[in-house]
């Protein structure tokens, strides 16, 4: 016995028959093998043993196709979402912008409501009929934009994330959006400045938390709130009736320009807290300071 194992005590290949310097032992389809000799092939050994016990030579074996990952429910919603929207935008479509509706409608997983598009966009059944039969697939931004004749103007006029543009690709949208993120911390720090704060500097301009005024032997305490009748005050976001385009807009804010990180925050934070910052932004009554100390608040929990 080898621990657990029943095995057989072999002579070393070219030795006499009294050698037992090789333990072979059954390893399920394939042999196991122990020699007690220095600077020996065990692979090689292994193969003459094989060959004797009349095996078949080794092969490798062969790895499991891994699944394609599956694209998350919010992403394949968004996708549904932005074509719904520039359909609805356009109000009349073509029969290959409908195909790409009904697509992503069965990638989202329910095709209950196709037919009320169909009404919807007046277009005969056998378009539906033809789009069902297709076998649904998941189509890149610049793929998308190129059947829904989308432009960048418009890309920004419905706040669309995962649909690109006929006449910006991938690095031309990414310089946008960073040259509108650069205007916008520009616009911060000259707001800063204007109420009196030196944001460049953590010593000169900074406001005093408490001020106190000393008269004979009365101390009295300013709140600082006094002095911050010339900082301008937050405003809230401006108010997104449509759900889904809330949605989108809500996990862009949540993941600082990046959806797909606002997406990995929205799934931590938990679908009741996520549900009341939409129906917040909906009503045009969230801030840009809540959607932050949420953000801060899930990444403390995790």
């Amino acid at each position: 016995m080898r621990g657990r194992k029943a095995y057989v005590a072999a002579p070393f290949p070219g030795k006499k028959k009294t050698d037992r310097s090789v333990h072979i032992w059954d390893n399920g389809d394939d042999i196991g093998i122990k020699v007690f000799r220095d600077n020996v092939d065990e692979i090689a050994l292994k193969d003459h043993y094989r060959r004797l016990f009349g095996m078949p030579a080794w092969q490798p074996r062969r790895r499991k196709p891994r699944k394609p990952k599956a694209v998350p429910f919010a992403v394949r919603n968004h996708f549904f979402g932005e074509t719904l929207a520039v359909c609805r935008f356009r109000k009349k479509i073509t029969p290959d912008q409908f195909a790409l509706l009904i697509n992503d409608l069965r990638l989202r997983g329910d095709a209950r409501d196709a037919i009320k598009y169909v009404r919807e966009f007046g277009l005969p059944m056998s378009d539906l009929e033809q789009c069902m039969r297709a076998t649904p697939r998941h189509y890149t931004a610049d793929e998308r934009a190129k059947i829904l004749n989308l432009t960048y103007a418009e890309r920004q006029h419905l706040g669309l994330r995962r649909t690109g543009s006929i006449d910006l690709d991938k690095a031309g949208r990414e310089r946008a959006r960073r040259d509108r993120y650069n205007e916008k911390r520009r616009a911060i720090r000259a707001g800063a400045r204007r109420a009196g704060v030196n944001k460049t500097s953590q010593v000169q301009g900074r406001l005093p938390k408490k001020k106190v005024e000393v008269k004979s032997s009365t101390i009295r305490i300013v709140s600082m709130d006094d002095y911050r009748e010339d900082r301008p005050k937050e405003q809230p976001l401006p108010a997104i009736p449509h759900e889904q385009l809330a949605e989108m807009r809500l996990l862009d804010e949540l993941g600082d320009g990046d959806p797909d990180r606002g997406v990995r925050i929205a799934i931590a934070m938990g679908d009741a807290k996520f549900c009341w910052l939409r129906r917040e932004l909906m009503r045009g009554s969230l801030y840009p300071s809540t959607i932050r100390a949420a953000a801060r608040g899930r990444r403390h929990a995790a």
